[in-house]
């Protein structure tokens, strides 16, 4: 911190906070026990992971399973339809207002040009 009566560099203020952050931080990531947690929480990611993996080969195995999964595949299909549509729509409209704008622009070009 700067006294009174002295000129203040805040260049060199900033400079000396963002390395005072940057080793509280590097200490932070190298000590043992975020070290320990990140172990425990990729041993957990993988228990987690085959639960799900088991949970998703019961589900396509069960009738139900097999049911909902042509319901969603009938889902996808006609979201990828509206999507198409919409996306065409949404294309026109945009270039129909990039030429209404590209317009305006020539007008305002033009009377800038004639003063």
């Amino acid at each position: 911190m700067a006294t009174k009566g002295k000129k203040v560099d805040l260049f060199k203020e900033m400079s000396l906070l963002g390395k005072q952050v940057h080793m509280a931080l590097d200490a932070a990531a190298r000590s043992e026990e975020l070290q320990d947690i990140k172990s425990e929480l990729g041993k957990s990611f993988k228990t987690i992971r085959g639960k799900i993996g088991d949970a998703v080969q019961s589900a396509k195995e069960s009738e139900r399973g097999r049911v909902i999964g042509k319901q969603v595949k009938k889902m996808v299909s006609a979201g990828k339809e509206q999507g198409l549509e919409a996306g065409k729509d949404l294309k026109k409209r945009l270039a129909d207002s990039l030429r209404e704008l590209g317009g305006h622009l020539a007008r305002v070009s033009d009377k800038l040009k004639k003063r």
